[in-house]
C-alpha cells in the first residue's frame, strides 16, 4: 500500500490512498478553489495521520522490547484506545464538528476494475469513471465460438431459402462431382429454358414463377432494406434501451398490380395505430398508397399497388 500528495502553485492538490485492491484519492471540493471545509479536511487527515504515526511507532518500539509490560498494554490497549479517541472527540457544537459533518464524504471501496486515476473527487455529485474489467479470452474459444456462429448461420440460411440456396450451390455441385461442362450447361439452359417458357405461356410463367422471383427480389431490395428505418421513424417501432423492437415481415407476395406484404404486429398495437401511418409507409416503401386490412389475429395484410388496380366490368 503506498500513499501519494501531489500538486502545486495553481494547481488542484490530491491525496491517494492506494493498494493492488483499490485505490482512494482526496481532493478538492469540485475542483475549484480552495474552500474552508477543504482545509479543515486537511487538518483533520492530518491530525489522524500523526496519530495514527505515534501510534505506530510506539507500538514498533514495545515489540521490539520484547518485554512482558507490552504484552500487558496490547491486552489494556482497547480500553486506552477508547478513552484516546474520547480525548479527541470534539462537542458537537463546535465550529469544527459543524465543518466536519459538511465536509465531503470520502468514497472508498473495493471496484471491479481499476479505477481511472484522479477522477474521485469528494463531492457527491461528481461523476466516477472507471474503466471496464477486461478479461482476456484464449484464442481457442474464440475460434470455437466463430466457427459455431458460421455453422449455425450456413444452416439458418438453408432453413429460411431453400430454393435459392439450390439454385446457387446445384451448379457447382455438378461442377464438383461431373466436371465444369455440366455446370455451364446448366448454367446457359435454365435461363434460356425460362425465357423461352415466359415467351409461351406467359400466365402459367408468371403464377409458378414469375411472380415469386419478384416477391423475393422487392422483399430484400425495398422492404427488408427500408424496413427498420420507416418502423422507427412513422412510431410503428420502438428502440428502446439501445435495443429495436420492430413488427415483423411474415411473407411478402406479389399480383399483377400490388405487392401484399404480410405484418406480425407487436404485441400492444391495433390496427389503428398502422391505418392513421398510411401516408407514411406509402412513402416510405415507395409506393402511391397503402391499405390496411386484419389478415388474422396479430397480423395485418398491407397493400402496396404498384400499378392501377384492373377495372371489373360486369355483362349484363
Amino acid at each position: 500500500m503506498s500513499a501519494k500528495a501531489f500538486g502545486g502553485d495553481g494547481e488542484r492538490p490530491f491525496l491517494t490512498l492506494s493498494s493492488t485492491e483499490a485505490q482512494m484519492t482526496v481532493t478538492t471540493t469540485g475542483g475549484g478553489p480552495v474552500t474552508e471545509r477543504d482545509v479543515n479536511l486537511a487538518r483533520e487527515i492530518f491530525a489522524a495521520s500523526a496519530r495514527y504515526l505515534a501510534d505506530c511507532e510506539r507500538l514498533h518500539t514495545e515489540q521490539l522490547a520484547g518485554s512482558d509490560q507490552a504484552g500487558q498494554d496490547k491486552a489494556a490497549w482497547p480500553v486506552s484506545g477508547a478513552a484516546r479517541s474520547a480525548n479527541f472527540r470534539r462537542p458537537l457544537g463546535s465550529p469544527s464538528h459543524a465543518n466536519s459533518r459538511k465536509a465531503p464524504s470520502l468514497m472508498f471501496k473495493k471496484l471491479p476494475g481499476d479505477e481511472a486515476q484522479h477522477l474521485v473527487s469528494t463531492t457527491p455529485d461528481t461523476a466516477v469513471v472507471f474503466r471496464p474489467a477486461v478479461v482476456r479470452t484464449p484464442a481457442a474459444l474464440t475460434i470455437l465460438i466463430f466457427t459455431w456462429r458460421l455453422l449455425a448461420g450456413l444452416v439458418r440460411l438453408l432453413w429460411r431459402h431453400p430454393i435459392a440456396s439450390a439454385v446457387a450451390l446445384t451448379p457447382g455441385a455438378l461442377t464438383y462431382f461431373y466436371g465444369w461442362r455440366w455446370g455451364l450447361g446448366l448454367v446457359v439452359l435454365v435461363p434460356l429454358g425460362l425465357t423461352t417458357w415466359c415467351l409461351l405461356a406467359r400466365p402459367s410463367f408468371l403464377r409458378l414463377v414469375g411472380w415469386r422471383l419478384l416477391a423475393w427480389w422487392r422483399l430484400v431490395w425495398i422492404y427488408r432494406r427500408h424496413w427498420q428505418p420507416v418502423m422507427i421513424i412513422s412510431g410503428l417501432g420502438r428502440h428502446l434501451r439501445g435495443r429495436d423492437y420492430l413488427p415483423r415481415i411474415v411473407r411478402v407476395t406479389c399480383t399483377s398490380w400490388a405487392d401484399l406484404v404480410t405484418v406480425r404486429m407487436l404485441t400492444g398495437q391495433s390496427v389503428k395505430d398502422w391505418a392513421d401511418r398510411t401516408d407514411h409507409l406509402a412513402h416510405g416503401f415507395g409506393a402511391r398508397s397503402c391499405r390496411v386490412s386484419i389478415a388474422r389475429s396479430g397480423r395485418l395484410l398491407l397493400v402496396f399497388p404498384r400499378h392501377t388496380a384492373p377495372s371489373r366490368t360486369r355483362s349484363g
